[in-house]
């Protein structure tokens, strides 16, 4: 057990050290994300592009085709997660990935995407289940 733990921090620093994560925003060090094959990871743990796909994969499925970005995979488990739950979720893989310096601009222009439909429709009905 001590191997894992020195083992993790040594990835998180080598990822502060190699200048791909900056502690810019708060995450809550007790969270983890459950991968579909039940894997369960802390985010400082996840690759950038892994962050930014567990986003888009929440947003797709909450939201109307029309403000859907990119690929589009149906997970029906994510529109019956608790209101709560998914807030959560979202705002802790967000922040991770905000922290992150290696975003390619793709992904930053999907988020943006995200950002105005959600200023332009504040209210999406999908997102209020």
């Amino acid at each position: 057990m001590t191997n894992q733990i020195a083992t993790l921090q040594s990835k998180e620093d080598a990822w502060s050290k190699a200048g791909v994560r900056e502690d810019r925003y708060w995450i809550d060090p007790n969270f983890r994300w459950t991968t579909m094959d039940c894997q369960t990871l802390k985010l400082q743990e996840m690759k950038t592009p892994h962050l930014f796909n567990c986003i888009k994969m929440m947003w797709n499925n909450l939201v109307p085709a029309q403000y859907r970005v990119g690929h589009f995979t149906e997970y029906k488990a994510v529109p019956k997660m608790p209101r709560k739950t998914r807030a959560y979720a979202i705002a802790n893989l967000f922040y991770e990935l905000m922290n992150r310096n290696d975003r390619t601009s793709g992904m930053n222009e999907a988020l943006e995407r995200m950002y105005s439909y959600m200023q332009q429709n504040h209210e999406l009905k999908s997102i209020k289940r």
